[in-house]
């Protein structure tokens, strides 16, 4: 008799697992940061906030005190008052 061999069993392969979804392989569209009720991407989107409100804010503080440098306004021609700036009456 002629001994035959028996096919190779198939091999198994374990099933794709996908990643659990987090804040970084999440959508990367602007309405899933904003609409977001992860914890982490808001505390990115507060921390990013503060940056720029600080920015504009330093960038506002700067050009008060660079008014003030002189008696004559600079950008609040053509009234020659020097508190126009800060009364926002430009």
């Amino acid at each position: 008799m002629i001994a035959t061999e028996a096919p190779p069993a198939p091999q198994r392969t374990a099933p794709l697992e996908l990643e659990p979804l987090n804040y970084l392989n999440e959508r990367h569209s602007i309405s899933s940061w904003l609409l977001t009720t992860d914890h982490k991407r808001i505390g990115l989107l507060y921390l990013f906030s503060i940056i720029i409100f600080f920015a504009i804010a330093a960038v506002a503080a700067a050009l008060m005190r660079l008014e003030l440098i002189t008696p004559k306004a600079i950008w609040c021609w053509p009234r020659p008052t020097t508190n126009c700036s800060h009364c926002m009456a430009c």
